[in-house]
């Protein structure tokens, strides 16, 4: 039981934010006295990621406290299908769902269609993975809700065979642009920034002149104290 458990921990944690998909065999698999003449059920697993646009890296998911990208920025992801069974898979079909704020800039292998993103296998062998990449571009600041400063949205695909079916995403947020121009049209100027005291004007002069008083001042109080 204790093997049985630590494999099962094994397999969770080597397919952590990918989505693994089981296949149906029928009702001629069965298991008596602990051993089994079922097949691996595993067929295939469908992992997501999207690249950070801070370090470049490709993670499953960026949230609000994460990296966010701006306006007009490109988006890249990675679609990567693994076929872990011991049979060929065949005819896969993939569709990424084009998330809301961005429009489709590049993808390799695949054909684009209204919001949607349609990639194909024809064949996938046992252990074999097949990888797409997909770029996205943020939609101008003009087209964001004025009224977010970030707005996040998921890239969701699909993934069809003749055996499975599978879903994954990957989330990540935009930043909002700061308005250069108020509602009315009037541009908006950034608070100036000082880098050095300004100089003074004739109201130099009324201060100097208070100097000398100053110290007669400081004498006579100094002969009062004796």
């Amino acid at each position: 039981m204790k093997k049985l458990i630590l494999l099962t921990a094994i397999t969770t944690s080597l397919f952590a934010g990918a989505s693994v998909v089981h296949a149906d065999y029928g009702t001629n698999c069965q298991t008596q006295y602990g051993t089994s003449n079922c097949p691996s059920t595993t067929t295939v697993v469908v992992d997501k990621t999207v690249q950070n646009p801070s370090t470049k890296k490709f993670v499953d998911n960026l949230g609000p406290n994460d990296a966010k990208y701006a306006p007009n920025q490109t988006v890249p992801f990675k679609i990567v299908v693994t076929n872990s069974s011991t049979s060929t898979l065949s005819n896969i079909v993939v569709t990424d769902i084009i998330p809301q704020y961005t429009k489709l800039t590049a993808t390799k292998g695949g054909l684009s269609g209204g919001n949607t993103v349609t990639m194909n296998v024809d064949k996938l062998n046992p252990g074999e993975s097949k990888t797409f990449d997909l770029s996205l571009t943020v939609v101008d600041n003009a087209s964001l809700p004025v009224d977010q400063g970030v707005i996040c949205t998921t890239n969701k695909v699909d993934m069809n065979s003749s055996a499975a079916s599978a879903h994954d995403e990957s989330s990540f947020c935009i930043a909002h642009a700061t308005a250069t121009t108020t509602k009315g049209g009037l541009s908006v100027f950034p608070a100036p920034v000082t880098t050095s005291t300004p100089k003074t004007g004739p109201e130099l002069f009324a201060l100097i002149g208070l100097i000398p008083s100053a110290a007669a001042g400081l004498v006579l109080r100094k002969k009062a104290a004796k």
